[in-house]
């Protein structure tokens, strides 16, 4: 017989109703309640089931539709309890009998479950009969003759020596099972088969009304564990009876957790945790004692203790409310201090809250330890799901960066993970660390994944972590701390501006409070202007003797030795260890002794351990693996800081020790990045760099030199991106060093430059000439090494064309030659899609050093294209994570996009080269689109200049209309000459219309001149009325509309005398070479006399001219020559607007009459397929008839309008003719006679028309 441990398999769970009755329901619920209760104290009931009473009951679910299918209840050691709920069951075997289901279940389950691979184990699964407890006594004998199994046996002896009852419930339960079996299996069950359902059977009693045996017991048990007495078990005890009957209904699982939070839903909050109750005592206390040990963190140790007040208190407490979170800041910001100001705000609320230090557990190597140190019995997780009630829970781990890469560190990023994973729901997550460690702590990043908590109190450089940035102190709270103490006031009246920025940083202030504490005269900080500075002052006045500094070095020694913050006073090996403790610099905790702040680790490390002083020496005690690394970090930045402060001109001995660090293999790379960093912020000038330049130039090709410089610019530009700002002494001092790296001509030192160079394009101030010079003799450097190579560096050749964008002015000619090179080809075609979008990305620098060679890129750009479309990736490079592609095409009318969103900043600074700008690039923009040039120069007269307008102006709609279906898009160039020109003063205005009048220009620059002018003829009328006093203008069909506009709207500013020429120009006829043209004319002077008055002409002739038209109706509205929004679906439209532009009139007359009944006869033929009755054939063959006619009546009509009136009519003569239909001479339809005729005259027309195809 095989045992093994097997789970229920799960199906589509059975749903109660039917056949239950409410009196089985309300039983099934009730001994629900009682597993229920068993869960909830966490307490056994294995011991009920003769199965393993160490296992505690963890899940409980009902109608689970497999097995015994009423209730389920898993168990911690894997296994199960199946019960079945009968009220009133007996021993009878009959089909409907309860013992006949219940045991056709248990052997369907036992069957199944060796079919799978072994029996249920009988000492962890159970199925149970659960009946009332008045239910028949004969079931006593059956549970009584299947525990004769249970130590082992044959079915027929162990049977055989039962009793009489005994055997005849055994006989039963075998008629049941062995029918079931069979049935399942198609065999009979063996004997062994029936003995393993015998162990695994059971009966047993329930007496779960209230007030009951089993009622009481449930009653007491849940009182006693949960909710504080025994007593007060009875009401949530109900209430549970009631969850158990909704989990009837549904089928679900449910576990401990989901049963308490169901009756807190119901306000039944729980005080007690089985099993966990002294585990959660301990961390009270621990948490307690932590906060009033770190209270001093808030707090300045003068007059009686000054209180540190911080504006971002309230702001913390809220982001914590919103999640897990780290608190961030540097060292001493005060980060321990708002977390405890922070955990006492939550407490006061009626939270739950548990806090933990770091440091307090400095032996801690795997969870045993943690959980050994705080003396717990059970896991730390664990105990936090166990914890009772169901106010906001939050588990604050202080200062994760005590840990320092030690194995505490991975102890307590594991319970941070498992808090985060397991217990998500319940509690959030807060710890503290500092920034630097935090970017070493790939685990810490990855579990606090997210956004910034609050954007105003946000670490830059942390954009992709949960985080809550602890800054420095205000002004206002400095202020207010300084107001409780004469000498912290003193002290911060008088302090230097460098002494005033330490002192916002709370443990320096602290410091300081603790130094006047002491009796330090105010006066006394006057020469301090570093941390280390002030540090240096604390060390010296509580440490002044040799024998105190070589004790705490001696602390530092066995803390580095051992890998902790925290070791044993007896391991400090130095008399004078007590001395120190008294004097404050070191703390003790029974017997473990540490800095009594990690920064006093630090910088006694860095003052007394570390061997500044001998570089050899100090690189050998750096010598370690990571952790070693993490310890000493913060410990080398003061003492590499201490070199820098007594290094010589140029700093050659603090860059060759960092150069040494780099180039050593055993030290780990976290020092060398440290001693970097500290390098590079404490350099202010170009002299701080002399000591690395000289490197540079004499071992270029030194690989470690490579990689310092390399690390060194990102560090650079981190800080940079992070301040958003540089002084423009750094900013000189960085530049040079990129020049100095180009110069190199070394590809591992160009790419540093690069990024150096970024990150002062970004953020230098340019209008300083000494930086725009050193910039521009890099960049150009740089962009001429990417060329020099085959095929060119594109990284390095589009940044590098950014660069020399920007620092155009610095040297224009030498600029301009290297940047022409994008424009001409070869090169154009081969890289332009992915230079010349950085280029014009550049157009502003240039244009306002040159803006005759911004006018040049203009031209160049919009009369080429790269009509290449091949596949591109975006930025240049396919990325992995997210691969977009473009193509090489659409790349490059990036370009444009930045020259016509950038014109009217163009137009600012030269109204003239931008208004030629305009011009070429509508001129090129053209020719690339496809459209000709006129066949022969159109050329205008503006009275003083003669120009050509080049170029096909084909626009849909006038330029001031605005079309619902199409956005205003931001690089539009012609919206944005319009912009300029509505906004420019008159000088503006002049130098834009001098630059249109010289040698060419184009249609659409022109109407946009006059139609602003129009707007403007108050201040621009003067200057534009005389290009009008020549007709070229007005005669030009594109720029007719505007011309007219603005005739009229400067025609009441006008002296008689200049109304007087332009009327003698206007109806002197000899100016027409034909009549056609005079035609033109006088449709034009329609136009513009619709628009001026009578009253206002000045000539008898021209007002003559204008009643004459007002008469014969000739007057016309000064409408765009044509309109997309209206031809795009109307054809009709369409040809009207282009009858109105060759000068038709379209308002009235014959050719507009004849235009309509034309578009009339082409709708009835549409609508008149051939297959059409004879009765509407005949009607569309009178309709050309009429048409025919109509068109004879008026010889004179237009050839367009009468070549489509001929068309209409041969149409529908065809589709009569040849409709299957047509019977000649029938139903009002032609003899062949009339239509032979009509044939006969269409053959001969002279428009002969070919039949349309409909489409």
């Amino acid at each position: 017989m095989v045992i093994a441990s097997t789970k229920t398999p799960q199906t589509k769970p059975m749903r109660a109703g039917g056949k239950a009755t409410e009196a089985g329901m309300a039983f099934q619920a009730a001994v629900a309640t009682w597993f229920a209760v068993h869960i909830l104290a966490r307490i056994p009931v294995g011991g009920r089931f003769n199965v393993n009473n160490q296992a505690l009951p963890v899940t409980i679910r009902l109608e689970t539709g497999t097995g015994l299918d009423d209730i389920e209840v898993t168990q911690s050691d894997g296994g199960a309890l199946h019960v079945q709920n009968k009220t009133s069951a007996t021993l009878a075997t009959g089909e409907q009998a309860p013992l006949t289901k219940t045991g056709a279940q248990l052997a369907e389950w036992i069957a199944d479950a060796k079919a799978a691979g072994g029996a249920p184990d009988p000492t962890s699964n159970a199925a149970v009969l659960a009946v009332r407890s008045d239910a028949a006594r004969t079931l006593d004998d059956l549970e009584a003759g299947c525990r004769a199994f249970d130590l082992g046996g044959d079915w027929a002896v162990t049977k055989g020596g039962r009793n009489g009852a005994q055997r005849r419930a055994l006989d039963a339960l075998e008629t049941i099972v062995t029918k079931a079996w069979t049935a399942v299996r198609k065999v009979a069950p063996t004997a062994d088969d029936l003995t393993d359902m015998a162990r695994t059977f059971h009966v047993a009693r329930f007496s779960m009304d209230e007030g009951d045996t089993d009622w009481r017991e449930a009653s007491t048990l849940l009182g006693r564990h949960l909710y504080g007495s025994d007593a007060a078990g009875e009401a949530p005890l109900r209430d549970l009876r009631g969850i158990m009957r909704e989990l009837i209904g549904n089928g679900a699982p449910a576990n401990r957790d989901g049963l308490l939070r169901a009756l807190r839903r119901r306000g039944h909050i729980d005080v007690g945790a089985p099993r966990y109750d002294e585990d959660i005592g301990r961390l009270r206390s621990v948490t307690a004692a932590e906060l009033d040990r770190l209270a001093v963190h808030g707090e300045l140790p003068l007059a009686g203790g000054i209180t540190i007040t911080r504006e971002s208190d309230a702001p913390m407490v809220t982001a914590i409310k919103g999640g897990s979170l780290l608190v961030v800041g540097e060292p001493g910001a005060g980060k321990t201090g708002t977390l405890v100001h922070a955990a006492k705000s939550l407490i006061a609320e009626g939270a739950l809250v548990i806090f933990l230090s770091v440091d307090r557990f400095p032996g801690v190597a795997i969870a045993a330890d943690l959980n050994s140190e705080l003396r717990l019995g059970h896991d730390l997780v664990e105990i936090l799901s166990a914890m009772p009630g169901s106010q906001p829970r939050y588990l604050i781990i202080d200062a994760l960066d005590a840990a320092r890469g030690g194995l505490s560190e991975g102890v307590f990023t594991t319970l941070i993970e498992r808090t985060m994973t397991e217990l998500a729901e319940d509690w959030t997550v807060v710890a503290s660390i500092r920034t630097f460690d935090l970017r070493n702590g790939r685990r810490y990043r990855a579990a606090f994944a997210g956004t910034p908590a609050n954007d105003a109190h946000a670490d830059a450089t942390l954009g992709t972590i949960r985080h809550f940035s602890v800054s420095r102190l205000t002004d206002g709270e400095v202020a207010a701390a300084g107001t409780a103490s004469a000498e912290l006031t003193e002290l911060l009246a008088s302090a230097s501006e460098a002494l005033a920025e330490l002192l916002r940083n709370v443990f320096n202030l602290s410091l300081a409070a603790e130094l006047l504490a002491d009796g330090a005269d105010p006066a006394g900080f006057a020469g301090i202007a570093t941390q280390s500075g002030l540090i240096d002052t604390y060390e010296d006045r509580r440490m002044p003797t040799t024998g105190m500094t070589q004790a705490a070095a001696e602390a530092v020694t066995a803390m580095v030795a051992s890998r902790r913050l925290a070791v044993r006073k007896v391991d400090v090996r130095h008399v004078d260890v007590d001395q120190i403790i008294q004097a404050g610099v070191l703390a003790a905790t029974g017997d473990l002794v540490s800095f009594s702040h990690h920064v006093l680790f630090d910088h006694v490390a860095g003052r007394f351990y570390l061997a500044w002083h001998d570089p050899d020496r100090l690189i050998a005690q750096l010598d370690g693996d990571t952790s070693t690394a993490l310890q000493l970090a913060p410990a080398l930045r003061f003492a590499i800081e201490r070199i820098w402060s007594i290094d010589a001109p140029g700093r050659p001995q603090s860059w060759k020790l960092v150069c040494d660090i780099f180039s050593a293999t055993k030290v780990d790379p976290v020092l060398g990045n440290v001693a970097l960093r500290t390098l590079s912020n404490n350099v202010t000038e170009v002299g701080d760099l002399a000591g690395l330049i000289d490197r540079v130039a004499a071992t270029p090709n030194d690989s470690s030199l490579a990689s310092l410089v390399n690390r060194l610019s990102r560090f650079v530009s981190m800080e940079i991106e992070a301040t958003r700002s540089v002084t423009p002494e750094c900013a000189i001092a960085w530049t040079t060093l990129s020049e100095k790296l180009m110069r190199t001509d070394r590809l591992p030192l160009i790419d540093p430059a690069r990024v150096l160079m970024h990150a002062l394009f970004e953020h230098g101030d340019f209008t300083d000439a000494v930086l725009l010079g050193i910039f521009g003799r890099a960049a150009r450097a740089m962009l001429g090494f990417a060329w020099s190579h085959s095929p060119p560096l594109q990284a390095i050749s589009v940044s590098a064309i950014r660069f020399v964008g920007k620092s155009f002015a610095s040297d224009i000619a030498a600029s301009r030659a290297l940047l022409e090179r994008v424009l001409r080809d070869p090169h154009f075609s081969q890289h332009a899609d992915r230079e010349a979008p950085w280029l014009t990305e550049q157009i502003m620098p240039i244009a306002a050093a040159e803006p005759t060679f911004a006018a040049e890129v203009y031209r160049s750009i919009y009369g080429q294209m790269i009509t290449d479309t091949a596949t591109s990736a975006l930025g240049g490079a396919l990325s992995r994570i997210m691969p977009l592609s473009s193509n090489r095409r659409q790349d490059y009318e990036h370009s444009r996009w930045h020259l016509g969103k950038s014109l009217g900043d163009f137009l600012a600074i030269s109204p003239e080269h931008g208004t030629r700008a305009v011009i070429d690039a509508v001129i090129g923009k053209g020719k690339i689109e496809g459209y000709s040039e006129p066949d022969e120069p159109v050329v205008i007269d503006l009275g003083s200049e003669k120009i050509e307008f080049r170029g096909r102006d084909l626009e849909f709609n006038a330029w001031d209309e605005e079309d619902e279906d199409a956005s205003g898009r931001e690089d539009d160039l012609l919206a944005n000459f319009v912009k300029f020109l509505r906004g420019s003063n008159v000088n503006e205005f002049s130098k834009s219309v001098a630059a249109a009048s010289r040698d060419y220009a184009t249609a659409s620059v022109w109407t946009r001149i006059l139609g602003v002018a129009s707007e403007r003829v108050g201040e621009i009328g003067d200057l534009i009325w005389p290009v009008m006093v020549k007709p070229d203008l007005l005669e030009n069909i594109d720029t007719l509309r505007d011309a007219v506009r603005f005739v009229a709207a400067a025609w009441p500013s006008r002296t008689s005398e200049e109304r007087k020429y332009f009327e003698t120009m206007a109806v002197d006829d000899t100016r027409h070479l034909d009549e056609e043209r005079k035609k033109r004319w006088h449709r034009i002077l329609a136009r513009l006399l619709a628009l001026i008055p009578e009253e206002e002409l000045v000539l008898t002739a021209t007002r003559d001219l204008r009643r004459k038209m007002e008469k014969d109706g000739g007057l016309e509205e000064n409408r765009p020559n044509i309109n997309f929004s209206s031809s795009w679906d109307n054809h009709e439209n369409w040809e009207m607007e282009q009858l109105r532009r060759d000068g038709v009139n379209m308002e009235s007359g014959p050719n507009r009459m004849v235009f309509d009944a034309s578009n009339a006869l082409n709708v009835k033929y549409k609508a008149t397929p051939a297959e059409s009755e004879p009765v509407a054939l005949a009607a569309l063959w009178s309709d050309a008839m009429a048409m025919t006619a109509l068109v004879d009546d008026n010889p004179a009509l237009h050839d367009q309008v009468d070549r489509s009136a001929w068309g209409y009519i041969a149409h529908a003569v065809e589709r009569v003719a040849s409709s299957p239909n047509y019977v000649p001479g029938a139903d009002g339809l032609p003899d062949l006679d009339a239509l032979f005729a009509v044939l006969g005259r269409l053959s001969s027309s002279q428009y002969p028309e070919t039949r349309e195809t409909e489409g």
